[in-house]
């Protein structure tokens, strides 16, 4: 793993933001060239605030940090039951690997607390849950939250602004933690990022975030092969035996999309920053690099 720093992550966000000025996808020119052109000094600086300072301490190494390295951050405070953000699932799986999955929502706290109902995600199948269902433990950490909308808000964040912007970190981190498609992260990374190592996890991000909440008239993409041909053996039994394919577009009442990416090694354990972080543990499964 290449370790996330500031600098790398400013590298990311700012290649991001050049490219939705003037995007190859003309869904993406209408909703965002706008938001962006003139705006990017301001919307890097407000979508790095949003980010949690633990983040960057925590992964700014050459490997995902230990389970014990980071269990007494789980007495984080948690942060209050309707803050939007974008989080991180992290699962060992039973086969031993370990996966990322990335998502956002306008409510951390029901939003995880979602993902952890077995009867929700028994409903709702998606290749995220499947990764879940084959864990040995799960956790989430939260990446980042943003601010409660005021009266004092710039102008590029009223309006739809905000949900738009919502979509942008969760792009970038998604971006940060690779856990996007190959396909995707050629068109999205810097090159010297992109080529700098691969990551210790396999991806479950298969849509998009920047096309969160287009109309459902919008052509939807078949997932079906980017599983397929995926490294991840989970992505591929899931893709040949399961009749359901995630949905490209995500809404909040339906189950993230899903994804996959480089091949990785096995990584150490990894848990979650704050006491809001939920997920199971099975200690004998447990096997500490």
């Amino acid at each position: 793993m290449t370790k996330l720093t500031k600098d790398a992550a400013a590298d990311i966000l700012s290649h991001l933001l050049n490219t939705l000025e003037y995007p190859p996808q003309e869904r993406h020119r209408r909703r965002y060239s706008s938001l962006v052109s003139g705006n990017e000094k301001a919307l890097q600086e407000y979508l790095f605030s949003c980010i949690q300072p633990e983040v960057f301490e925590t992964f700014n190494q050459s490997a995902l940090p230990s389970w014990a390295s980071l269990r007494k951050l789980n007495e984080k405070k948690a942060p209050p039951a309707d803050t939007a953000g974008v989080y991180v699932n992290i699962i060992r799986g039973t086969d031993g690997y370990d996966r990322m999955y990335v998502g956002q929502t306008g409510r951390l706290s029901q939003r995880i607390k979602q993902h952890m109902n077995f009867r929700y995600r028994r409903d709702n199948k998606s290749l995220h849950y499947h990764a879940v269902e084959h864990s040995s433990w799960n956790n989430f950490i939260i990446l980042a939250t943003t601010p409660p909308p005021s009266g004092s808000q710039p102008a590029w964040l009223r309006g739809n602004g905000l949900e738009l912007v919502l979509n942008i970190l969760e792009m970038w981190c998604a971006l940060m933690f690779r856990t996007l498609p190959r396909s995707t992260l050629e068109d999205w990374l810097p090159e010297k990022t992109l080529t700098n190592g691969n990551v210790q996890w396999y991806g479950l991000n298969l849509a998009l975030p920047l096309d969160q909440g287009v109309p459902e008239s919008t052509p939807r993409e078949d997932f079906g092969a980017a599983m397929r041909s995926s490294p991840d053996p989970l992505a591929r039994n899931y893709a040949n035996g399961a009749g359901y394919m995630p949905k490209a577009i995500p809404h909040p009442a339906q189950p993230d999309a899903a994804s996959v990416t480089d091949q990785p090694a096995l990584a150490a354990s990894t848990v979650a920053l704050f006491a809001f972080a939920v997920g199971f543990f099975a200690g004998s499964l447990w096997a500490k690099k």
